[in-house]
């Protein structure tokens, strides 16, 4: 796992995880959602 709060899948960037372990509350993932949407946008060159 890696990312700005480590939802991220480490062997297939396009994988997040939202809503497990750090991100397991409702503000948890609230703020993990919108990590990786800028994570996934960046990645597909799409920022």
């Amino acid at each position: 796992m890696t990312g700005r709060l480590v939802t991220q899948v480490t062997k297939d960037p396009r994988v997040h995880l939202v809503g497990s372990s750090p991100s397991a509350s409702t503000t948890g993932a609230n703020r993990a959602s919108a990590a990786a949407t800028s994570e996934l946008m960046a990645y597909l060159g799409l920022t």
